[in-house]
């Protein structure tokens, strides 16, 4: 303890991986204060354990709730500082960085439903090497964007996640011709679905409404296709005539 500033280490032995952290506590402060260095929290190459991936709630809780069936994971976060009482939720402010590599996930829960809309129910996303980006200020993060591959096309999460757990996330799937068959392929195929999730971390819920709202355009879009598609074979029918 020094100037009112109490430091704490902490560097277990791990079986796999490494872990360190190095933070100050600000017992003078009202109300007392973790004040973060940069990189104060440091995880690296860590397996992808239950446990693990219940911390990626904040970054993104549709992937947090997935199986994992194999991975590594790294962490880093600091430049921050986070009140040690009620007040954290709104006046936290620190930077995270999470990185997964060769990560194969089981979707479950509300990812679970999102693929199923494409026809993808059942598959794995795959993680070769992303990094999950989140920038905290007032106690909401704001996520960059961050993809996992589904068949080898790009699955795009983004959005923000409030340390009081509330949440505005979407989820952008695309719609390729293995996903969705070849029946309808011709008419949406190289398109995607963008479904908005609210709700909370521990309770995360589809936009019905917003996605109603995107089904619809889809189908709009779909009908030209295939009107303008019914038009070319009349076109050609009429040619064949003269």
């Amino acid at each position: 303890l020094a100037d009112g500033l109490l430091s704490l280490r902490y560097a277990p032995p791990l079986a796999s991986g490494t872990l360190k952290s190095q933070v100050r506590v600000d017992v003078g402060a009202r109300p007392m204060e973790l004040q973060l260095g940069e990189k104060a929290i440091l995880m690296q190459d860590l397996p992808l354990s239950p446990a693990l991936m219940q911390n990626l709630r904040f970054l993104n809780p549709l992937l947090a709730n997935c199986t994992a069936i194999e991975g590594k994971v790294s962490v880093a976060a600091g430049n921050g500082r986070l009140p040690l009482n009620a007040t954290y939720t709104s006046r936290s402010d620190f930077d995270v960085e999470l990185g997964l590599r060769d990560a194969v996930l089981m979707p479950s829960g509300v990812l679970q439903q999102i693929l199923a809309f494409t026809g993808a129910a059942g598959k794995t996303l795959e993680i070769k090497q992303e990094q999950l980006r989140g920038t905290c200020r007032n106690g909401q993060i704001e996520i960059a964007p961050h993809q996992a591959k589904l068949h080898g096309h790009p699955v795009t999460f983004q959005g923000s996640v409030g340390l009081d757990q509330r949440l505005r996330f979407q989820t952008v799937v695309p719609l390729t011709e293995d996903l969705v068959g070849e029946k309808a392929a011709p008419y949406i195929a190289g398109q995607t679905l963008t479904v908005p999730v609210r709700g909370t971390v521990d309770k995360p819920r589809i936009d019905e409404a917003a996605l109603a709202r995107e089904a619809r355009k889809l189908a709009a879009t779909a009908a030209q296709r295939a009107m303008a598609e019914q038009a070319g074979e009349l076109l050609e029918k009429l040619r064949q005539r003269v």
